[in-house]
């Protein structure tokens, strides 16, 4: 399943990889954050969000292109099934 006309959108978009690279570079960034998609208003959006939880922190939003996308809020990001896409082998995040 192609998604953004990707296979491996982690790996195939460009902004998503270089996103990817600051977090893996980041210690905070690589136990707690991850990237996950979901469709809405019939549009793959990204989001990247953290698992940490003493943490005071709003989910970023993007589109395809990698546009921020800030009509969005945090009741979008739970009312929604979302897809992880990248997550750290070293993360403590429990995502199901």
């Amino acid at each position: 399943m192609l998604i953004c006309g990707v296979a491996d959108p982690a790996k195939e978009l460009d902004w998503l990889a270089e996103l990817i690279e600051e977090m893996e570079s980041n210690e905070f960034e690589v136990e707690y954050s991850y990237i996950s998609r979901s469709i809405i208003g019939g549009e793959t959006v990204f989001v990247k969000g953290s698992c940490c939880v003493t943490c005071n922190w709003l989910p970023l939003f993007y589109n395809c292109q990698g546009d921020r996308l800030e009509e969005l809020d945090f009741e979008d990001f739970q009312n929604r099934d979302w897809e992880v896409v990248w997550i750290s082998s070293s993360s403590s995040c429990q995502l199901d």
